[in-house]
């Protein structure tokens, strides 16, 4: 006796949405996120890239590399594990005296909100883990 196996095949379509997502528009619809934003930072950090940009860049750079205002923010010094959410948020919101650089004393934001220091401080830890 002969036995048949049939094999059913069927197609899986991807929505395009899944593989070349429309941008996502910030709080104000103002800058659009790209692709590559939204594979290295969570929806959190990509927030705190806008507190980054008013505050941070002018002293520390675009991506954190530094500038000769201030100093790189993906050196080891300025890792999580070397400096606690605790501290970080010291620093943005009291200031912080110079330490290891000679940049002089870093000014303090303290009209900063806790939500703003902790999507900052998200967007920062996920600079330093990002390959550059």
């Amino acid at each position: 006796m002969l036995r048949a196996t049939v094999v059913v095949m069927t197609a899986v379509t991807v929505p395009t949405a899944f593989l070349a997502p429309a941008p996502l528009k910030t709080g104000d619809g103002d800058a659009h996120i790209t692709r590559i934003e939204r594979l290295n930072h969570s929806m959190l950090g990509i927030a705190g890239k806008r507190t980054y940009a008013r505050h941070c860049a002018g002293c520390h750079g675009n991506k954190g590399v530094g500038t000769e205002l201030g100093p790189p923010l993906l050196h080891p010094i300025y890792f999580r594990s070397n400096l606690s959410r605790r501290d970080f948020h010291a620093a943005v919101q009291n200031g912080k005296s110079q330490q290891h650089w000679r940049f002089g004393d870093m000014p303090g934001f303290r009209a900063m909100s806790f939500n703003e220091v902790e999507r900052l401080a998200r967007y920062v830890y996920e600079l330093q883990t990002i390959k550059h």
